[in-house]
């Protein structure tokens, strides 16, 4: 099952219904993540992995969807290991990071952006100070 996690189709979302084989997927699993849901992985062929996806638009213009074109999202990983081993990245290590860098992105974060990352969200305010002070 293909997901769109962007109106243009330029992402997409591997989750555990990708994987064909769960028993594979929960041997590679700790226990207490075997036979749960797990967090699926955005990932983008320039940007990497991402795995929110916030933001609404609010529009007052009519749209027709009649007229939508549906643009199927680039799967860029070629195998179930792959995306096994991607959300067993992403579901057991995911402050790590690594789950970013699958499928070969060609941009990847900057150390600043994986430091703010990294912040608990109540830190951020802070590394964001930091930022701004240092580059005066």
């Amino acid at each position: 099952m293909q997901t769109v996690m962007h109106i243009s189709g330029c992402a997409y979302l591997y989750q555990k219904s990708d994987v064909a084989d769960i028993q594979a997927l929960n041997e590679r699993l700790p226990d207490n993540l075997k036979n749960e849901r797990l967090l699926g992985v955005c990932l983008h062929k320039n940007f990497g992995g991402y795995f929110s996806a916030r933001t609404v638009v609010l529009t007052d213009t009519q749209i027709d969807e009649n007229e939508w074109r549906i643009i199927e999202p680039v799967s860029l990983l070629k195998n179930q290991e792959e995306i096994i081993d991607l959300l067993v990245e992403m579901n057991t290590n995911w402050a790590e990071g690594k789950w970013r860098d699958f499928g070969e992105p060609s941009i990847k974060y900057s150390e600043t952006a994986k430091r703010y990352f990294d912040a608990a969200p109540k830190d951020r305010q802070k590394v964001i100070e930091e930022l701004r002070k240092n580059s005066r």
